[in-house]
């Protein structure tokens, strides 16, 4: 069964609940960190598997919209996850937190990560264009931002083809 936005944004929003200060906040963090990553081994090979070019282009944007909250959700509760650090406690999971996000990254800068790598004049897979954003870019609500500077080290996505274009 697949996870909905709303089970993602129920765990997001219990993310920024509770004072630091709080006793249970490390184990309520914990718990968190379960759901959540819980969540995403769930819905990832699903997640992963809606190909851009797909018939279905509502399934596309319905996993375009749930990996966007995937992202906002797995940033608060790392945020939180980084408050109990900052007050001394050790947090079991963030390892895999961390992980998590940064597929979840990957998955969702992917379809401008392929578009980019058909054009890329060195030839670099999507995989490793990807993984270049997620390094490099900003996330904001659940998007990547990708500045001036960002976008002069990566190919044009919507230029024309290399070897078209003479």
């Amino acid at each position: 069964m697949q996870a909905t936005d709303q089970d993602f944004a129920a765990v997001r929003d219990e993310a920024g609940r509770t004072d630091p200060a709080d006793a249970d906040y490390r184990k309520l963090t914990e718990d968190l960190i379960a759901r959540v990553t819980a969540l995403w081994d769930r819905d990832r090979v699903y997640l992963a598997s809606v190909v851009p070019g797909s018939p279905d282009r509502e399934a596309i944007r319905n996993a375009a919209r749930t990996l966007r909250m995937v992202e906002q959700t797995l940033s608060a509760v790392l945020s939180r996850a980084g408050r109990s650090f900052a007050v001394g406690y050790t947090v079991a999971g963030t390892d895999k937190l961390q992980a998590c996000l940064a597929e979840a990254r990957e998955l969702s800068v992917m379809p401008v990560a392929r578009r980019m790598a058909a054009v890329d004049p060195d030839g670099r897979p999507a995989e490793q264009l990807a993984h270049f954003i997620v390094r490099n870019a900003r996330f904001t609500q659940g998007r990547a931002v990708i500045t001036e500077e960002l976008a002069a080290e990566l190919p044009d996505p919507y230029g024309p083809v290399p070897e078209l274009a003479s």
